[in-house]
């Protein structure tokens, strides 16, 4: 049963539910997904092999997308206990070593990957014009893509439970 003190919480006046909250990450999950969609379709207009390569990449860098996630979400927790003791000294600390920490590790990460890039590829068991052209797109993505990505995805966390 539906509960509205549960799903509610009011401070200083203002009153915030659960569903303000929750929206935009919604909105971002769908539009996420509507990204990928549209890449997907797009790719497969040109070649069968760039649409291997991307799918191949991205099951490759969800690994440490995740891990790099679970530090930005360690960060928001810390920082949010900080807020919560209205210790915003200490809260920006944590903020600032996290960021720095998740964007190091991520670019250490984008380098081991695009280095190892063809052994990765090789375990997906990929032959030929496949496998180059999935090597050439995770290089690109690992070195590039993942510490955007990580560092997008941290300041959003960030800004919505920290504002």
């Amino acid at each position: 049963m539906y509960n509205n003190k549960v799903a509610t919480i009011q401070n200083d006046g203002k009153k915030i539910t659960i569903w303000s909250l929750a929206l935009p990450l919604f909105i971002q999950t769908i539009l996420s997904n509507l990204i990928n969609t549209a890449v997907v379709t797009v790719l497969s207009g040109y070649s069968e092999t760039f649409v291997t390569a991307t799918s191949i990449s991205n099951q490759i860098m969800i690994i440490p997308l995740t891990v790099l996630n679970s530090l930005a979400t360690g960060t928001v927790i810390l920082s949010s206990i900080s807020f919560g003791k209205n210790d915003k000294t200490n809260a920006a600390k944590i903020c600032g070593c996290g960021i720095i920490s998740i964007l190091t590790l991520s670019v250490i990460a984008g380098i081991i990957i695009g280095i190892f890039a063809k052994p990765l590829v090789n375990v997906m068991n990929l032959k030929g014009e496949n496998a180059r052209i999935c090597v050439e797109y995770l290089r690109q993505i690992a070195i590039i893509g993942l510490p955007l990505q990580i560092m997008v995805s941290a300041f959003q966390k960030l800004l919505i439970c920290n504002g």
